[in-house]
């Protein structure tokens, strides 16, 4: 196994990094449970392999929590883009960020805050 638990060397980030961009916003509507399971699999990995501690995705995640709109989210990106260059985590924020463009109704911005709360408890499980 290589970094974070990778199957094999071809499942490098970057394909994680696809496959969480292609479920994250539809989480909510998928029912298939091994999909969902996957999907948990790939979280846990991304958790795990993303250099952010766990209090700096606990404010992110605190921030994202109480937003009711896509309008609210998107104002949020400035600040995610701060807080990334501040604690060097970009790669995490820049992530966030085009995962919130892609965001274009109310059950798509229920499924990026379920993701966010799944991201924040494997963070919490997964940290040294």
């Amino acid at each position: 196994m290589g970094r974070g638990g990778f199957e094999s060397p071809r499942e490098g980030i970057g394909s994680l990094k696809e496959f969480i961009k292609e479920n994250a916003l539809r989480i909510n509507s998928i029912t298939d449970p091994d999909v969902l399971n996957k999907f948990c699999e790939k979280v846990r990995r991304f958790a795990k392999w993303d250099k952010a501690n766990y209090r700096q995705i606990r404010n992110i995640y605190n921030a994202i929590k109480s937003i009711n709109s896509i309008e609210e989210l998107i104002k949020l990106r400035p600040i995610l883009a701060y807080i990334g260059a501040r604690n060097d985590i970009r790669n995490l924020t820049d992530f966030l960020e085009d995962l919130i463009r892609a965001i274009r109704n109310n059950k798509e911005l229920m499924s990026f805050k379920k993701f966010m709360e799944m991201f924040i408890c494997y963070k919490r499980v997964e940290r040294n």
